[in-house]
C-alpha cells in the first residue's frame, strides 16, 4: 500500500565458503520517496503512483545469479 513499508530478505546458498551478500534494486516505482535500502527495507511513498513495482536481489559473489519479486500497490479507493 501507498506509505507502507517492508523488509524482504533473501539467501544465497551454494557449495563451499559463500558469501551471502546480496545488492537490492527497484524498477517501476514513479516517485523518488520509493525506495529500497541495501538492508532490503522497501519503503513505498505516500505519493506512489504504481501499480506494481519489481525487486531484485543480485548475489555479491555471482552478480549473474538474481532473483525477483514482482509487489503490487495497493491503491487508495476512491470515496
Amino acid at each position: 500500500a501507498r506509505g507502507a513499508s517492508l523488509h524482504l530478505s533473501a539467501a544465497v546458498v551454494g557449495t563451499g565458503i559463500v558469501n551471502p551478500g546480496v545488492q537490492w534494486s527497484l524498477t517501476g516505482a514513479v516517485s523518488s520517496g520509493t525506495t529500497i535500502t541495501s538492508a532490503g527495507y522497501l519503503k513505498v511513498a505516500a505519493n506512489e503512483t504504481a501499480a506494481a513495482l519489481t525487486v531484485t536481489a543480485t548475489s555479491i559473489a555471482d552478480a549473474s545469479k538474481a532473483g525477483s519479486a514482482a509487489i503490487t500497490v495497493i491503491q487508495p479507493s476512491a470515496a
